[in-house]
């Protein structure tokens, strides 16, 4: 700008914002153990099946929630209709997002690259790859030297990688789950995702035996709903992605020296 300059010499610079709106979903789950259950001689004590049986429904609820986080389709109650919630498949494919054609090529670090570049350009910060577990190990061939498995209780899905980002040197987590599509990739920035629950309405599991009940009754209830805040820029999908067993088929053709072609260009011991 030059010397003494005024209001309005500046150069206008802003964006539009949007709002979007998600609906809740009721969870529950049902944990009855008869009291001639109960009464069977088995190793421990009735706490102890109580214990087993109600962290069975919770695992349960939390796959459940894990799929609804994917596949939900936003769907609002009424008085014949049950409502849902919607999940990434439903946000993260809208008119504006971002989407990547693999063009029936295997997944490799150009592709991850590639969409990694679109993320940071419209101010995204990606750190993590959804994938199924074919997928992984497709991409874990290709970066097999390069490769940091990590295990712990806090992640879900087959396994877990960290592998570095060419574009900015950091870390990307490769989570694989089963539920994923084979044909789909997803380059993630996690920081605008949250599980929102409804006010006091948080999943917990109580009591619920009624008076001369023979046995126990449990029950997991709760309602909440999955925040997608700035989809359009925290997520790329790469899409026709080459099936993995087909990816994994061609890894294992032999090449002479006893390697096998990896995509990128690489090789690895066969």
């Amino acid at each position: 700008m030059s010397e003494a300059s005024v209001n309005g010499d500046g150069e206008e610079n802003y964006a539009v914002a949007g709002t979007e709106y998600n609906t809740t979903q009721i969870f529950r789950k049902e944990i009855v153990l008869s009291g001639s259950a109960l009464a069977v001689g088995v190793y421990g004590s009735v706490d102890n099946q109580l214990n087993r049986q109600t962290a069975f429904a919770l695992s349960e609820l939390a796959r459940d929630l894990n799929r609804v986080a994917l596949f939900g389709r936003r769907v609002e109650a009424t008085a014949s209709v049950r409502g849902e919630a919607g999940g990434l498949y439903y946000f993260g494919t809208r008119q504006g997002a971002l989407s990547l054609d693999a063009q029936n090529k295997p997944i490799d670090s150009y592709l991850i690259n590639d969409a990694a570049q679109m993320l940071l350009a419209e101010g995204g910060d990606p750190v993590q790859i959804l994938c199924s577990p074919g997928q992984a190990r497709v991409i874990s061939n290709e970066y097999k030297d390069r490769l940091q498995v990590l295990r712990s209780d806090d992640r879900r899905g087959a396994y877990v990688a960290v592998i570095v980002n060419e574009i900015n040197g950091r870390g990307i987590t490769v989570m694989a789950d089963p539920d994923v599509p084979q044909n789909d990739v997803w380059l993630i920035d996690p920081a605008g995702f949250a599980l929102c629950n409804l006010r006091n309405r948080a999943i917990t599991d109580s009591d619920a035996t009624p008076k001369g009940f023979d046995g126990v009754r449990r029950t997991a209830l709760g309602e909440l709903t999955f925040e997608f805040k700035n989809i359009k820029q925290r997520v790329c999908r790469i899409t026709n992605v080459q099936n993995a067993a087909d990816a994994i088929s061609a890894m294992r053709t032999a090449i002479p020296g006893g390697t096998v072609a990896l995509p990128g260009g690489t090789s690895s011991e066969n």
